[in-house]
């Protein structure tokens, strides 16, 4: 049976309190739990996957609308007959704003089973996301945005949402990219069949609220889903390539 370096530093002394407390302060007991906590949930290989994903979400999101500013470069309104029909519920302003911890979680859990598993994951993002960032480059869109009236939970968090995040940056929609690349990584783990099913159909509510709130048009959706797929197959793929591609010694003929 395995036991955890805490246990065995607390075995002797149970019932024991002023010698527990001897130990913990004189022998380092301390320390020890925390080095093996720190190595079983938090291993050092995570850090630099975890600095390139804030790196490449700021760079990508605030770099784009500097660009766009700097260059003075007009946005083009993508609100169509399709998004004028569609109702704005102020109630999906929180499957939106649940985007984020469904991602930061399952990032996590997914990058700590597996140290290769974790590059491949960071290096999908990052390229998918340098690619949405040269998309909101080359095609700046915005859209329109209705007035948000009442004091319902779901009017007051839509309305922080539109005081944080202005109308652009749109295409592709990146809350989709990552709710489905999530989804799609924990659809192809071990993960048992219900969290697959939860995760399948929280990606569906977040990339859904990106309309009914009307932060995103209904191409911006679809465009974010189709990248995240086209990325979670192309990125492992070259991966592979790379890493079982040898060198073949020239024959020289005389």
């Amino acid at each position: 049976m395995r036991v955890s370096v805490a246990t065995m530093c607390m075995m002797p002394f149970i019932g024991h309190k002023q010698e527990v407390y001897q130990l913990v302060l004189g022998k380092g007991c301390v320390k020890k739990i925390m080095k093996e906590f720190m190595r079983k949930y938090f291993p050092p290989y995570l850090f630099f996957p975890v600095l390139m994903l804030i790196v490449s979400n700021i760079g990508v999101y605030y770099g784009a609308k500097v660009f766009n500013a700097i260059l003075g470069r007009p946005y083009i309104d993508m609100t169509g007959a399709l998004e004028l029909a569609t109702p704005v519920i102020p109630m999906f302003s929180l499957f939106y704003v649940a985007a984020f911890p469904f991602w930061y979680i399952s990032y996590y859990l997914l990058c700590r089973s597996s140290k290769e598993l974790c590059y491949q994951i960071v290096l999908t993002d990052v390229i998918a996301k340098l690619f949405c960032g040269a998309l909101f480059v080359l095609i700046p869109t915005t859209n329109i945005r209705p007035e948000v009236t009442g004091a319902g939970i779901g009017e007051i968090v839509l309305r922080f949402i539109y005081h944080m995040d202005t109308p652009h940056n749109l295409f592709p929609s990146v809350h989709c990219l990552e709710s489905w690349l999530c989804f799609a990584y924990i659809r192809d783990s071990k993960a048992p069949r219900w969290l697959k099913i939860s995760c399948f159909l929280l990606a569906i509510a977040i990339c859904l609220s990106t309309v009914f709130v009307a932060q995103h048009v209904w191409i911006d959706v679809f465009a974010g889903v189709l990248i995240a797929e086209f990325f979670r197959v192309f990125v492992p793929y070259i991966m592979s390539v790379m890493s079982t591609a040898k060198i073949q010694p020239h024959r020289v003929r005389y």
